[in-house]
């Protein structure tokens, strides 16, 4: 994505390569792609109410009837749109529009086209550039009047009569990304290499501001003459409260490599203290409610399930092959505990120095010693076991594939099978007190209020958009959340009703906790940390952004598998996505996704069944990813 426009607090518009238009009404919580057909890889959008609204870019094959230019006008909403002539034979990179008739465009030659009637007609202006390859990469206009324009090798323009005449103002050599003024005399201009520079007097003189970062800059907003926001590549997020003389980065290297990562776990323990963990050994803390994490060396690669905490110096820490981590000064140092096992092991719960494990092919572990030592118990099966809880000391319940419940109300001295109305994977279970619980799996969420005798199923919208919930959890007996792939969802009557509260597209909500003072946190693939922080409203802070430049196929979930595996990838720009699934002589078992996709992470899960939905044999096989810039391969173990 390279730009954004919005008209007020619910309703923007954001584009990017390859014709990619999304649109949100609701203030960013949800974004839909606009089908709009049009091929082109765009530079700017601009939008000047609900309904009105231009963009910009460049057609790199195949021209369009006016060449390789592409300007194009909707008048409603995005959803159809119309190609004008501008009369210029070069393609535009910026728009900008004051109303729904006068506006500004500037486009790769330096040259600026200005109309008065919604852009049926345009007219150029003498910037004065020569056409050289100089492009006008933004125009701001703060009235009709007083204007300016930035491109590369320093390029600034002025002009306080609406374009008829500009006046350059050639500052520095820098490749200038965006301009924006406050009023008549203050304003920034941002590019790369993360130059920033100010103006207290039109642009007559403009200083040099110290952002700390070599990143190139790309988006500006400046609320008020103190308070400025910047974002850019890698990440980068960059904050003022005092006019650019500090400028603090909100975005650390931790979180340009998370990027790669997935967070699958998130424990509170105080209103500020918080850790995350995830894929490759990740585990970060924060310190300050989530403003700003860091990362914790947990001496592991191995993918890293759950991490749960006691006090604010005493947590575990389970994952992949048998690992089991212990820290007893709040994660600055982490040790390995001696599992006995080299299975992978999916959730932990703990009550004092009393904790149990459970894992793939019915691991169950306990201890009564913080970890010291570990106990296999034989629950008779070999099923894969996702999550377990308790109530209290005595009541505790173990949920996992194929509708697997187990029971105790001794404290974990005897399991008892529980009968439930599904075969599907189960993932998460939540009990507030001995008789009311909730578990969610795939395309299923089961509720109890006798303890688990009896479990009935919930409708939800949810299993229109997500083929599974990943975790469920209540505040109390009315109060409750599932979160899943793309899918955050409510109830505040027990569950009888669901209410989709945001579907996040593409991205894989895996883990939640709930903190004292009602803020619902999530994390999930490709390093997102969201905040939920009033529940009432329902608004997200999002904080990481997601901002991912590279294609990946992340190794497929579990693996080894029986029978359902989840696969993971992300793609960095709009293209069309295969995922087929080889045996090893190479023969095709089936295919699994064929589709166009916007820039996002994405999961997909196979059964372990072909393509006439019949049950393939134990063995290796072949994952493939196919894009028309990546292509990539995986190897998947199924174990029946």
């Amino acid at each position: 994505m390279v730009s954004l426009s919005f008209v007020d607090s619910f309703n923007g518009w954001v584009v990017g390569s390859e014709g990619t238009i999304f649109k949100t009404n609701d203030g960013g919580v949800s974004w839909s792609i606009l089908n709009a057909d049009i091929s082109v890889d765009l530079h700017d959008v601009a939008f000047v109410n609900n309904n009105i609204g231009w963009i910009v870019g460049r057609k790199l094959s195949s021209p369009f009837p006016l060449g390789k230019v592409a300007l194009f006008k909707t008048i409603d909403g995005g959803n159809n749109w119309e190609l004008q002539d501008s009369g210029s034979t070069n393609a535009f990179r910026s728009v900008f529009f004051r109303n729904q008739n006068i506006g500004w465009l500037g486009n790769e030659f330096g040259q600026i086209y200005h109309t008065t009637d919604g852009g049926d007609t345009w007219s150029e202006q003498n910037t004065g550039v020569n056409k050289t390859n100089k492009p006008i990469l933004d125009i701001f206009f703060l009235n009709e009047n007083q204007g300016w324009a930035v491109g590369f090798d320093g390029l600034v323009l002025r002009t306080i009569n609406g374009g008829a005449d500009w006046e350059i103002k050639n500052v520095g050599s820098y490749h200038y990304q965006k301009v924006e003024f406050i009023d008549s005399n203050i304003g920034w201009i941002i590019g790369n290499e993360g130059i920033i520079i100010k103006t207290m007097d039109s642009g007559d003189t403009w200083n040099l501001q110290n952002g700390s970062v070599t990143d190139d800059i790309f988006g500006i907003n400046v609320l008020n003459p103190d308070n400025v926001w910047l974002v850019g590549e890698k990440g980068v997020i960059l904050k003022t409260n005092n006019g650019g003389e500090e400028w603090f980065n909100l975005r650390s290297e931790i979180f340009a490599s998370l990027l790669k990562e997935a967070l699958f776990s998130i424990e509170y323990l105080s209103p500020d203290q918080f850790w995350v963990a995830g894929t490759n050994g990740i585990i970060l803390k924060s310190n300050n409610g989530g403003t700003s994490w860091n990362k914790q060396n947990s001496g592991t690669i191995n993918w890293l399930n759950e991490i749960t905490f006691l006090t604010e110096n005493i947590g575990w820490c389970v994952g992949d092959n048998g690992t089991i981590l212990f820290t007893k000064n709040g994660g600055d140092t982490w040790s390995k505990l001696e599992s006995h096992t080299e299975g992978d092991l999916f959730n932990a719960h703990f009550m004092n120095e009393t904790g149990w494990i459970v894992g793939q092919n019915g691991i169950l572990l306990k201890t009564t010693n913080g970890g010291m030592e570990w106990q296999k118990t034989d629950l008779g099966t070999t099923k894969w076991l996702s999550d377990i809880t308790f109530s209290d000391s005595l009541y505790g319940w173990i949920v996992g594939e194929n509708g697997t419940i187990f029971y105790t109300n001794d404290g974990g001295l005897i399991w008892k099978s529980q009968s439930t109305p599904t075969t599907n994977t189960l993932f998460s279970v939540t009990f507030i007190d001995s008789l009311n619980g909730w578990v969610a799996g795939t395309k299923v969420i089961l509720h109890t209020q006798n303890g688990g005798n009896t479990w009935k199923i919930q409708n939800n919208p949810g299993n229109e958009l997500t083929s599974m919930f990943n975790q469920v959890l209540f505040q109390n007996k009315s109060e409750g959340w599932v979160i899943g792939e793309g899918v955050v969802m409510n109830t505040t009557d027990s569950g009888n009703n669901w209410n989709l509260i945001s579907n996040v597209t593409g991205v894989g909500m895996i883990g939640m906790d709930i903190t004292s003072s009602n803020e619902l946190w999530l994390v999930g693939g490709a390093g997102f940390i969201l905040k939920l922080s009033d529940i009432a409203t329902h608004v997200f802070d999002r904080r990481t952004t997601e901002n991912i430049t590279d294609f990946l196929l992340f190794q497929n979930y579990p693996n080894p598998f029986n029978p359902n595996t989840t696969i993971s990838y992300q793609i960095p720009k709009s293209t069309k996505v295969v995922i087929e699934i080889y045996n090893v002589l190479g023969q095709k078992v089936v295919k699994l996704a064929d589709k166009r996709q916007a820039a996002g992470y994405y999961h997909v899960q196979w059964n372990g069944k072909n393509i006439n939905d019949e049950t393939v044999t134990s063995g290796l096989y072949i994952l493939k990813l196919t894009t028309s810039d990546f292509t990539k391969t995986k190897k998947m173990l199924l174990l029946r």
